[in-house]
């Protein structure tokens, strides 16, 4: 009977013992865990959180007057969205991005450095100090603003040397584009119906933008997105189009017209003129179809060059 149990007794302090360095183990990584993840957590921001963004508005036309390009300067927790406004001072472009007034934007990591010489860059061209920041062409320009402040950060702008203005907003975009810069919105060439299968959402800002030239057939002739009222056939006089000839009768005849297709949707209904230029809140949530007043498309030629952006309603 003794010597059972001391065999127990040596079985029981040999199971403590492994108890013991078992906990004493887990202790010791728990231990050390704390200890990395600390460390880890107590380092200095590294500089991922630090980006700068160029964006290009590039006008509706090729005079670009309504174009323009600022600067979105993050830190990780906030950001920035800055300007050269034509009254000569840096501004706010916040409300550029929330009506996604850009058509393409390129973003660059950059450096807790570059980031803070980019805001001095900021400061100081708001007193009229740039032009020791040794840009290209000096003068007060959007162009000019954005790449002083990417070359404060260390984001080396190489545009190509252009007679009318090397960083204009238009070249400003294809610069961008050839980066890989990520571009706002689709480019639809349209002449009869195009189902874009854009999906949208009530409320969300629809804006649309078209150039070119449709031929409607012999008999009629041809016309923008804005669509035609008289026949351009080589006739003595003009006489009107027929409004038989078009989708929307009270619509001038070829006129680029837009509707949110859903499951209610009826036969040629619910179109909407969109013409060279039109921005518009849906009004159902649906799939963007796109089209030209024309029920008789199969003799139309050429095409409209229509960009469509979406700004999601937040």
């Amino acid at each position: 009977m003794n010597l059972t149990a001391n065999e127990s007794f040596d079985h029981l302090r040999a199971e403590m013992i492994e108890n013991y360095f078992t906990r004493l183990f887990a202790v010791a990584v728990v231990i050390i865990l704390f200890t990395t993840t600390h460390e880890a957590f107590c380092q200095p921001r590294s500089s991922t959180g630090y980006r700068l963004t160029i964006y290009a508005d590039e006008g509706t036309d090729k005079l670009e007057v309504f174009g323009h390009v600022f600067i979105g300067l993050a830190n990780g927790s906030n950001t920035l969205y800055k300007g050269w406004n034509p009254s000569n001072h840096v501004e706010d472009e916040s409300k550029r991005i929330a009506n996604c007034e850009w058509d393409v934007r390129k973003t660059y990591n950059i450096t807790k450095s570059g980031y803070d010489k980019a805001v001095q860059v900021m400061n100081d061209w708001n007193n009229d100090k740039f032009r020791i920041y040794n840009v290209v062409r000096p003068g007060y320009h959007c162009g000019d603003f954005a790449e002083a402040v990417a070359k404060a950060a260390g984001v080396q702008v190489n545009l190509s040397w252009q007679l009318t203005g090397r960083n204009r907003p238009g070249l400003f975009g294809e610069y961008l584009r050839d980066q890989g810069g990520e571009v706002a919105g689709a480019t639809y060439y349209v002449h009869r119906l195009v189902d874009t299968g854009i999906a949208v959402v009530a409320g969300d800002r629809i804006l649309v933008r078209a150039s070119g030239t449709v031929s409607f057939g012999e008999s009629v002739g041809s016309g923008g997105p804005e669509g035609i009222l008289w026949v351009r056939a080589l006739l003595p006089l003009p006489i009107p189009v027929d409004p038989h000839l078009s989708y929307v009768p009270d619509m001038l005849h070829g006129a680029l017209i837009g509707r949110i297709k859903t499951a209610k949707t009826v036969g040629l209904g619910d179109w909407f003129y969109i013409g060279r230029e039109k921005e518009t809140h849906a009004n159902s949530s649906g799939i963007l179809q796109l089209n030209v007043n024309d029920k008789f498309p199969n003799d139309n030629n050429g095409d409209f060059e229509v960009h469509v952006k979406i700004c999601k309603e937040h």
